[in-house]
């Protein structure tokens, strides 16, 4: 456990746990919006959500980004290897990735008229680049390979592969042609 900068009394553990040393007990949580917060007692009392009390102790950020995510998408689990950095728009990729945002009728319809001005691209370029051809079965466009895929969806090159070698759910609507 490691003590949380600015508040010298408490200390707080890789799974999400803050002791307080005063009491020698762990802190009980409160929810706000469902994610567990806790107060603190130090040179001013303020409220802090726990998970981002978990990634300021311990997950370096030489980014500099401003949002810590739930990679499993469970605003419970503050486990040290369940947080990263991110910016807005990652987390919000991320949160459509996973499931936990479902697009809008105006987003489809967007993609799909983007489908329709771009056409699907020639498959015999990225055969010879020895590239998987990828389908978005929904607004019919092809993309060349899993990275230009991820790169135009927002998602993780390696997440992506895996949900259509189908070791994750795929919740997209690619899939290898």
């Amino acid at each position: 456990m490691r003590q949380i900068k600015d508040y010298p009394d408490y200390l707080i553990s890789v799974e999400g746990k803050v002791f307080s040393l005063k009491t020698m007990k762990f802190l009980k949580f409160k929810y706000s919006n469902g994610y567990q917060r806790v107060e603190l007692y130090g040179v001013k009392r303020k409220i802090f959500l726990v998970h981002r009390l978990v990634a300021e102790t311990y997950l370096p950020n030489p980014e500099n980004k401003p949002q810590v995510n739930h990679i499993d998408g469970d605003k419970n689990n503050n486990m040290l290897c369940n947080l990263e950095w991110n910016t807005a728009s990652e987390n919000n990729l991320h949160a459509y990735e996973i499931g936990l945002m479902k697009p809008t009728e105006f987003q489809r319809d967007f993609c799909k008229n983007l489908g329709k001005i771009y056409g699907p691209i020639n498959s015999k370029i990225s055969a010879e680049k020895n590239k998987k051809i990828i389908l978005d079965t929904e607004t019919g466009v092809f993309y060349e390979g899993v990275k230009e895929a991820a790169d135009i969806v927002g998602c993780c090159r390696q997440h992506l592969n895996g949900m259509l070698l189908g070791k994750y759910k795929n919740k997209t609507n690619l899939k290898f042609v």
